[in-house]
């Protein structure tokens, strides 16, 4: 095929593979390929793609990632779309990996991108805040479960009158471990409070980086934070979701 063709291609991502359907516009006919998602797979995927096609992914783990691979490449135009407010897909009662590539394939002919849910594509600054941003609030998590965790154990040991929040603070979730647990309980429990304590270091760090990420961002950041109600937590959320300027902010 010439590199001035027309195609409407869909591509539909799981974990480890992709399915890959394109309609060629002129004559009207349909393609399909697969891959898997490791490097060569995805050089084979867009080694498959031409000058003119315009490509479209449901928003995904993946999705933003291999979306940039495919914008790298000349001509191409490529959307990532939310899969939950298409109604065509979402509430589909046939729902396999090639039927879904060839109903996004299908959209892209039939709309404009103006038309459908596009979900756009942050820059790789926006991708690395996302990432931070998730990995803190994952650690966070983390540490609230493992500090229910110790609370059970206090309740099997028969102290039912000690709150999460006291064991949430380090000086006195160490205390009332020693003085008042002994056995497995006492065991478990240090075990649980050295996690716990290793969680809280990293979540220091971490919350370091997000606050040098915010002050990196500059007027933006400032604009943000002077609003009522923006710490640097809700600051960060705003700035990792593309686009932002300060005329949006209003």
């Amino acid at each position: 095929m010439g590199n001035e063709a027309k195609r409407f291609v869909g591509v539909d991502l799981s974990k480890r593979t992709y399915e890959a359907v394109a309609i060629n516009a002129d004559p009207q006919t349909i393609s399909r390929w697969n891959g898997k998602l490791d490097l060569r797979g995805r050089k084979c995927l867009l080694d498959k793609l031409y000058c003119g096609d315009i490509v479209a992914l449901e928003a995904g783990t993946a999705s933003f990632k291999i979306a940039k691979e495919i914008q790298s490449k000349p001509g191409i135009t490529v959307v990532v779309l939310n899969a939950a407010n298409l109604a065509i897909i979402h509430a589909s009662l046939k729902k396999t990996d090639k039927e879904d590539a060839l109903k996004l394939a299908r959209l892209v002919q039939k709309y404009s991108p103006g038309e459908l849910p596009v979900v756009p594509i942050p820059t790789d600054q926006e991708m690395e805040r996302r990432a931070l941003a998730a990995h803190e609030t994952r650690f966070r998590q983390d540490r609230v479960r493992l500090i229910n965790r110790l609370h059970a154990v206090f309740l099997r040991a028969g102290f039912p009158d000690h709150t999460k929040r006291q064991l949430g603070i380090t000086a006195s979730r160490e205390k009332l471990i020693i003085t008042e647990l002994d056995g497995f309980n006492l065991v478990e429990a240090m075990n649980l409070h050295h996690v716990i304590t290793e969680y809280e270091k990293i979540l220091d760090d971490l919350d370091k980086q997000i606050s040098d990420t915010v002050v990196s961002c500059g007027e933006d950041a400032e604009i943000l934070l002077s609003l009522p109600g923006f710490g640097v937590k809700t600051t960060m959320a705003v700035l990792q979701c593309p686009p932002l300027c300060s005329d949006q902010i209003y």
